[in-house]
């Protein structure tokens, strides 16, 4: 049970962080280890906002590289370059840490990205969205991105129901985690 407001009054904090969703309580934490008194405050319960409602999947970072022709886009705008790697980075350094320190909690999942030749993703721009990836972050836990050009049926049971079958250039898959319960991670 949390505390009464009247048994905090006249105590010292070094920091009063505001907010108890992921991003607060991590913060928190986080000041907490550095040897800061915090004291962590919510309007409601811990995690009841956007932190409950969450996809539950912790990306790797390769939306950050999304954006309609991406050559062109990124060479006439280095700046957003710059900040795309710099949140991939830390995309991906999130996902090895979580995986790593709750692996109860994240369980692997198989993304598919079907192409076709109307798509604006191209399948090069997959590959090499998934090269930086893996120089950018740490070896473990893997990507295991491989791409499928043909005979999709025999990797994916569900390829069949994709479709324009006739039309599908290739598939890629990769691996993503999904949190069980993320909100325990606020409370724990």
């Amino acid at each position: 049970m949390p505390p009464k407001l009247t048994e905090m009054q006249g105590r010292d904090y070094d920091v009063v962080v505001i907010g108890a969703g992921i991003n607060g309580t991590s913060a928190a934490r986080e000041l907490a280890l550095a040897g800061y008194d915090v004291l962590l405050v919510d309007r409601l319960d811990f995690a009841s906002g956007a932190s409950s409602r969450s996809s539950r999947i912790l990306h790797c970072g390769l939306r950050y590289f999304e954006t309609p022709n991406p050559v062109r886009a990124f060479a006439f705008h280095p700046l957003r370059l710059a900040g795309a790697v710099r949140m991939a980075r830390a995309g991906m350094e999130a996902r090895a840490e979580l995986v790593a320190l709750a692996p109860e909690r994240c369980r692997p999942l198989t993304m598919c990205f079907p192409v076709y030749p109307e798509s604006q993703v191209r399948d090069w721009h997959l590959d090499l969205g998934f090269r930086i990836l893996r120089r950018l972050g740490p070896p473990e836990p893997p990507l295991a991105y491989r791409r499928l050009t043909r005979n999709f049926g025999e990797h994916l049971p569900f390829a069949s129901d994709l479709r324009d079958m006739e039309r599908l250039r290739s598939i890629a898959t990769y691996r993503e985690y999904i949190m069980d319960w993320p909100d325990r991670l606020c409370v724990d």
